[in-house]
């Protein structure tokens, strides 16, 4: 077996995680393997980061024949004893499942299902299409995130040339089989910082401040806007813009804002108990039993769920369920509410954190995209 250890002195992780484990707890891990299969194809090189006595270490485990395959796998089952937190890409649907698979051919207790799994994989993905990238590739997120390998060669394209290794060992061809895993380990730590991006629904960015401005469109026409500008607690590494229903959500750096156009209009409050109030439909509103009922038979009716309410004109603000109150529409039958802008709510720094929250929910969930197609790198 050919053991590789190295010290990643410049190495400060550019995302906070310790908010997974502590440091001493979280292992990172990458395998190279002759195939997807465990019961046909073998293990040959496993990398392994960890930090240790107040440093980053690389350490590679590579197996320079089939015969060394199960002592790879026992010094993994002795190494993982002492972590908490595996952190991988698309391990989840084979780097674990491969190895565990693989453990259980040699009788080997191997329990990394019962680490705490994080998958820069699965975490990155649902942002693909936000981001703009054409797949997801390791590679590909390492290219965005300004990385470019000097290794031209795939995991698959690495295979014959391990076979060949095994038959005829050569110091060039080992250099490059560690070459190809040590820039995948090193990669898993250059793309850390797009788990910010899922850091923004994780831990909800806070409000700095609110401002609603008048201004004047192409057309001339007076239009309003309400601009919130909120704090992230992880810097995103590129900046990100989303649209939904006429909002605009921007991140860039620590900052996030929200765009979020304002109503001049005149919408319905709709009462409770519509049973207690009748409909005056001169007046086009309805009032409560109490007062009404001094109005003559013949210009008032029983209101209805649909006919019990009031008019109001003012400022409005669109939410998609009903977190502030009172609420009014457009429509009885409509499921999106508004709500106004008062004196009182403008100095309400609490109600703008809640709807600030209500929206990056909104968006991201109604934005929300499938996980890209399987693809290693």
């Amino acid at each position: 077996m050919y053991i590789s250890e190295e010290s990643l002195k410049q190495f400060t992780p550019a995302f906070p995680l310790e908010q997974f484990a502590p440091l001493e707890e979280i292992l990172f891990l990458d395998i190279e393997t002759t195939g997807f299969s465990p019961a046909s194809t073998q293990l040959y090189l496993i990398g392994l980061i960890y930090y240790c006595d107040g440093k980053w270490v690389l350490r590679q485990l590579m197996a320079e024949s089939a015969a060394e395959e199960k002592e790879l796998l026992l010094r993994l089952s002795q190494l993982t004893a002492r972590f908490s937190t595996l952190v991988h890409f698309n391990g989840i649907r084979f780097d674990i499942n491969y190895l565990m698979q693989k453990a259980a051919q040699y009788d080997i207790d191997l329990p990394l299902d019962s680490l705490l799994s994080i998958d820069l994989y699965r975490q990155i993905s649902p942002w693909r299409d936000r981001l703009g990238l054409t797949d997801c590739r390791q590679r590909t997120i390492e290219e965005f995130m300004g990385l470019h390998r000097k290794d031209p060669y795939t995991g698959g394209e690495l295979i014959q040339y391990y076979k060949a290794y095994t038959v005829n060992p050569d110091d060039s061809v080992r250099s490059l089989l560690m070459q190809h895993n040590r820039d995948d380990m090193k990669g898993l730590l250059y793309i850390l910082p797009m788990l910010a991006y899922g850091d923004i629904l994780r831990h909800m960015p806070v409000i700095r401040k609110a401002a609603m401005t008048k201004t004047k469109n192409h057309k001339g026409e007076l239009t309003c806007e309400l601009t919130m500008e909120l704090k992230l607690q992880t810097p995103v590494p590129r900046p990100l813009t989303l649209q939904y229903d006429g909002i605009t959500l921007l991140a860039d750096g620590a900052k996030l804002m929200l765009l979020v156009p304002v109503l001049d209009t005149e919408l319905k409050y709709y009462y409770p108990n519509y049973k207690n109030y009748y409909y005056i439909p001169a007046l086009d509103a309805a009032y409560h039993k109490s007062v009404a009922s001094f109005a003559e038979k013949e210009y008032r009716v029983q209101a209805t769920a649909a006919t019990c309410y009031t008019r109001r004109r003012g400022y409005f603000l669109k939410q998609y369920s009903p977190i502030v109150e009172p609420y009014y529409k457009a429509d009885y039958k409509d499921n999106v509410t508004y709500f106004e802008i008062t004196m009182d709510t403008r100095e309400n720094k609490e109600l703008f954190q809640c709807y600030a929250e209500h929206l990056i929910k909104t968006i991201l969930k109604k934005d929300k995209q499938a996980p890209a197609a399987d693809d290693r790198s």
